[in-house]
């Protein structure tokens, strides 16, 4: 009988550890998933949101010495006088623009993102006029056309940095969520192995071979 009882016992334990095996096995594989969503998460607020939002706040800035630039107080018998200055932000921000669309845009994102390489467009156009060398006219009429573009474009920059904290705002729920997750999976296999630990246990002392009374007289 002892033998039967220890048999019985070992192919019981022998089974729930196959079973602790297999569920750890799974909640690894979840884990992992969870841990590669949250680099997902991560590596995308960065490159994507924080990296985007510094080019559009770069662009914005650009723009804004630009349009310091067109006082009237810099020129001169109707011509510009600081091209060079002029022409370095339009380089700067040629790049930046180019760095921005090279990072993940929704759909909304990109519409707004080829409005306002249009609107660029048009600024260069209207800002070519100032780098000509040619006598301007009006150039109270030049400067009015090119902050009249300028105003568009920051309008449409405005619109981007609303996009990149609404964005922002779902990868950080969606992390948050994703977080949450993996502490579950991890109190669950703690729970699993307390769980089995203690019917391991109850096994092994429910698997004791009975005592039998010895009959001295059969010696």
């Amino acid at each position: 009988m002892k033998w039967a009882y220890s048999i019985r016992s070992k192919w019981k334990v022998s089974l729930l550890l196959a079973v602790v095996m297999v569920l750890v096995m799974v909640n690894n594989l979840v884990e992992r998933r969870h841990l590669k969503s949250l680099k997902n998460d991560f590596k995308e607020i960065y490159q994507d949101r924080l990296l985007a939002e510094g080019y559009i706040f770069q662009v914005y800035d650009h723009l804004y010495h630009k349009s310091e630039l067109l006082m009237l107080k810099n020129f001169k018998d109707g011509h510009f006088r600081n091209p060079v200055e002029l022409v370095s932000h339009q380089r700067i921000v040629s790049r930046l623009m180019q760095q921005y669309g090279e990072t993940y845009l929704t759909s909304d994102e990109q519409a707004y993102y080829e409005d306002l390489k249009s609107q660029l467009e048009q600024l260069q156009v209207a800002e070519s006029k100032l780098l000509s060398g040619i006598e301007l006219p009006d150039p109270l009429h030049d400067i009015d056309q090119i902050r009249s573009i300028t105003r568009k474009c920051m309008t449409t920059l405005t619109a981007l940095s609303a996009i990149q904290l609404s964005e922002g705002k779902v990868l950080e729920r969606r992390s948050s969520k994703t977080f949450m997750g993996s502490i579950s999976t991890s109190h669950f296999e703690m729970s699993i192995l307390i769980f089995i630990a203690l019917m391991i246990q109850v096994l092994v002392i429910s698997g004791k071979p009975i005592a039998f009374p010895h009959n001295p007289g059969l010696n």
